[in-house]
């Protein structure tokens, strides 16, 4: 009843509207209206389920939408209606899509780049650009792999994480207003329900905040829901965070499922305002790179190849760094600035980058890690009278001790148990 009168209150430009029909008689007269909208021919509609990315892959914003394979295209065509009872308890940022072709803005966005960022901070701020891409596609990516890497920004302050970061959302229509800051538990969760495709930035969380960042990474990867008061808030886009201190160094679960790009070199101010010129009216590619699409067996050869470079690193890695490595590869080919060269180079960096941040897990870390393993892999027993013996591999300072048997007795048979390790 509420919303009928504001629906006829926004329609009509009343302010105050008075409604003396009971509710049975609201519902008749309109099974009524709309039994003689469809006999004339009428087509149905349906309201928006967030702004961006739909169920079936058409976009929708408040004054435009994009067909799932790159166009854009009417309400009439999509059945779609933007639903602006979406935003209206929400602070939630409208991006604003400029329709008007722009020749060549995509490769003078990336060519300013280049001179803003410098030779250090190009290509982490390109791979940044890329993982908004890759975001554009996060349902079904999450529904074929069941995962969704976060992208972690790194470095000291004045580095330019953080216009980096602005630059990447420009493509979606989004600036600096888009970013993330504190906010209640509730609203954070809501940006992600609400908002489809489009990459959501948390950014300079303070050391208070990393424990719950941690947690975040965490839930984020899998696409994790939170369920309050009948209210299911599942996630429809994909997170990254910038901070000027590394997070998760000592937290090797959660550092598995981050992508981190580090940030070193002072950026050039003179080179600015053209970046910010051009990332005003970059966003009129999003079709294009809509057309990109998730094709999941180029991304797997891709992961095959980076496998063979991450023989230290978590098995987690090769996946994410090739579902950002592809939409890379895409973006360096129709920017026409960036070579494969260049791609392929800072891949093998951030490879280089991961099996490092492996080997410098503890040996008790690693050890944990294993018993932890030990659940899916293979395992050997003795009979109930004698110790177990458990075949590990352990690593200790680089040092690999091939097939070391160790005596599990006493206290480290309550580790296995604490940890439920099923060795029988």
């Amino acid at each position: 009843m509420t919303d009928f009168i504001n629906c006829l209150a926004r329609s009509t430009g009343k302010v105050y509207l008075v409604n003396k029909l009971k509710q049975e008689e609201l519902h008749k007269y309109l099974h009524k209206e709309l039994a003689a909208y469809r006999a004339r021919g009428g087509k149905v509609y349906k309201l928006s389920e967030r702004i961006g990315r739909q169920a079936d892959g058409t976009w929708v914003f408040p004054d435009c939408q994009i067909s799932a394979d790159g166009r854009f295209i009417t309400e009439s065509e999509s059945g779609w209606v933007f639903n602006h009872a979406l935003i209206a308890k929400e602070k939630i940022p409208l991006p604003k899509i400029n329709q008007q072709q722009e020749p060549e803005v995509l490769k003078r966005l990336v060519s300013a780049m280049r001179n803003f960022f410098g030779e250090a901070g190009f290509m982490p701020a390109f791979f940044t650009m890329a993982f908004t891409i890759a975001g554009l596609f996060y349902d079904e990516i999450q529904e074929e792999e069941g995962f969704f890497p976060v992208l972690g920004l790194y470095g000291d302050a004045g580095t330019g994480k953080t216009i980096a970061a602005v630059t990447a959302l420009s493509l979606l229509g989004l600036d600096h207003r888009a970013k993330l800051h504190k906010t209640s538990e509730s609203a954070y969760h809501e940006r992600f329900k609400l908002m489809g495709g489009l990459t959501q930035f948390l950014d300079d969380p303070d050391k208070a905040q990393i424990d719950w960042v941690c947690q975040q990474v965490k839930t984020q990867y899998g696409g994790g829901s939170r369920f309050v008061r009948e209210n299911n808030q599942d996630p429809h886009s994909p997170f990254m965070v910038a901070s000027n201190y590394s997070i998760a160094d000592d937290d090797s679960i959660t550092l598995s499922r981050l992508i981190r790009l580090l940030f070193e070199e002072t950026p050039n101010p003179a080179a600015f305002p053209e970046l910010h010129s051009a990332s005003r009216l970059c966003s009129c590619v999003l079709p294009e790179l809509v057309k990109f699409g998730y094709p999941q067996h180029l991304v797997k050869d891709l992961e095959s190849r980076l496998i063979t470079k991450l023989p230290k690193a978590h098995a987690r890695l090769a996946s994410s760094l090739a579902l950002v490595g592809y939409y890379a590869f895409r973006l360096a080919e129709l920017s026409g600035a960036v070579s494969e060269a260049e791609v392929w180079q800072y891949l093998s960096l951030l490879c280089g980058e991961a099996n490092e941040d492996e080997s410098k897990k503890s040996s008790l870390d690693d050890f944990i890690e294993r018993l932890l393993i030990l659940r899916c892999g293979s395992r050997r027993y003795a009979n109930a009278n004698r110790n177990w013996r458990v075949e590990l591999s352990l690593n200790y300072g680089g040092w690999q001790q091939r097939k070391s048997k160790l005596q599990i007795t006493g206290s480290l048979l309550a580790w296995c148990l604490v940890f439920d390790v099923a060795l029988f």
